[in-house]
């Protein structure tokens, strides 16, 4: 599969010119003249491509891409503080234009979700905040936290930001979430775009160091010593054997790996899992009366949301849904395939022109 994630070389320059055979065979040391150039008529935009608008990304070099990316996951650049019913929240606000919520998957930051997307900010306004708990925003009083109370701080977010109608995407864990909010407020939703979604009702598998990080006494001096230590150690093997057979975009190896494990983080962690089955299944009936259209982006590869049993589950149940599976591609779509979760927001765009 192609690296979506690079601008493509300039071949969409084209230069209309009546050449003489001796001139095409000609050879040249100039890259360009060594081409058999061909006249090109106009053609029109193929049916959900990308406006040309969002096609400026491409002018922008490899390189500058992902400088802007790596400032994005290593920096507080475009980040900041907000009051969400009286705790904190902490988001990255990039661009200007139609709105695209993005939310992040579990026990990981904005930043994250973020960086791949940032060709979005181009023409589309990306807001990401850090979910209660991780990162820069104070939990919510609610254990075992459900989707639907964070529907309902994401509703409330959404309010005071004066956001309308945006297109949320969201990955993973957090796909529960955009669909507890799209049912209950149909109306103020363009579309969602559901990345390796993890969504059907799933009892919580033990997860050893989420149980000894909320022990009681112990629990907060290991998760302050040693797990600071081992996210540093192991974070980036974890993330390049997520993104593989791809290799590991150079910006990732800048996430701040020791905020991914504070204690706040995971006590965060356990909570929303433990949270996560009693909410899916109170929620599944309903998502079969759900008039939002939805874009399910589903990896072949991934090893975390198995895609036969929740994303093609949930593209059969959801009435306005598509279901489109990436080869090769793992739980961490959006790293390795970015392009498809743009294409997915902008025919979402484009439909409510």
């Amino acid at each position: 599969m192609l690296d979506t994630s690079r601008p493509t070389e300039p071949d969409t320059v084209r230069l209309v010119l009546k050449a003489q055979p001796s001139e095409v065979a000609m050879p040249s040391r100039h890259p360009l003249r060594n081409r058999t150039i061909q006249p090109t008529q106009p053609h029109a935009r193929k049916r959900g491509s990308p406006p040309a608008s969002l096609q400026r990304y491409v002018r922008i070099t490899e390189a500058a891409w992902a400088e802007r990316r790596r400032r994005v996951i290593a920096s507080p650049a475009g980040q900041r503080d907000v009051t969400v019913n009286g705790q904190r929240c902490r988001l990255v606000d990039i661009g200007t234009g139609p709105p695209v919520v993005a939310l992040h998957g579990l026990g990981s930051l904005a930043r994250e979700l973020a960086a791949p997307l940032l060709p979005l900010s181009e023409c589309y306004r990306l807001i990401a905040p850090d979910r209660p708990g991780y990162g820069g925003s104070e939990p919510l009083d609610e254990d075992p936290l459900s989707p639907q109370a964070q529907a309902a701080w994401l509703h409330e977010l959404l309010r005071q930001e004066n956001i309308v109608r945006p297109v949320i995407v969201a990955q993973s864990i957090a796909s529960a979430i955009a669909l507890a909010y799209a049912v209950r407020h149909p109306d103020e939703v363009a579309g969602l775009v559901l990345i390796t979604p993890f969504c059907r009702p799933t009892r919580p598998g033990f997860v050893p160091s989420l149980r000894v990080a909320t022990l009681p006494v112990v629990g907060p001096i290991i998760s302050g010593l040693l797990y600071p230590w081992l996210a540093d150690l192991v974070g980036p093997g974890r993330l390049r054997r997520a993104v593989a057979p791809f290799p590991l975009p150079d910006y990732l190896r800048h996430l701040p790996f020791r905020e991914l494990v504070t204690a706040q983080a995971l006590r965060t962690m356990a909570a929303e899992l433990y949270g996560f089955n009693r909410g899916m299944i109170a929620e599944r009936t309903s998502l079969r009366h759900l008039r939002v259209p939805v874009a399910v982006l589903a990896g072949a590869a991934d090893q975390v949301a198995d895609p036969e049993r929740h994303a093609r589950w949930l593209a059969k149940r959801v009435p306005r849904s598509r279901f489109r599976k990436i080869q090769a591609a793992g739980h961490l779509l959006h790293h390795v395939a970015p392009q498809a979760v743009t294409d997915a927001v902008n025919q979402f765009h484009n439909s409510v022109k």
